[in-house]
């Protein structure tokens, strides 16, 4: 699993393959919203991540992928383990942080049905 660097061109690549095993083939714009939510992790978690979620029926959601980032080959249950502990630290951070982003931005249709426009929340 490791020596690969994680560019987004990698990462579209390893997208794809999942979705081309799971018989569910992600969308562009599916794509490059997980681009946009894990490109700051480590290429570790997300190696680990593309590789259990070969276990997976379908594509997993963000949340799913997020646990698949903590799943070890013999678990069932999303479980860090003790020499992740840093890796914990930051994936907590992260996951606060993204959280924080998201709910100072709103997502409003636009009026072309097929793409979202994303407006910064006025303060």
């Amino acid at each position: 699993m490791g020596g690969i660097q994680m560019t987004k061109k990698e990462f579209v690549k390893k997208m794809l393959f999942l979705g081309e095993i799971l018989s569910d083939k992600p969308s562009e714009i599916k794509i490059e919203g997980y681009w946009e939510m894990y490109q700051d992790c480590s290429d570790k978690l997300l190696l680990k991540a593309f590789w259990n979620a070969r276990k997976c029926r379908f594509f997993p959601k963000p949340v799913e992928f997020d646990e698949l980032m903590f799943l070890d080959d013999d678990e069932i249950i999303s479980r860090p383990q003790l020499e992740d502990i840093s890796t914990k630290e930051w994936h907590s951070q992260y996951m606060k942080n993204t959280r924080e982003m998201r709910q100072q931005k709103l997502l409003k249709q636009s009026p072309d049905a097929n793409s979202l426009v994303v407006e910064e929340e006025v303060k």
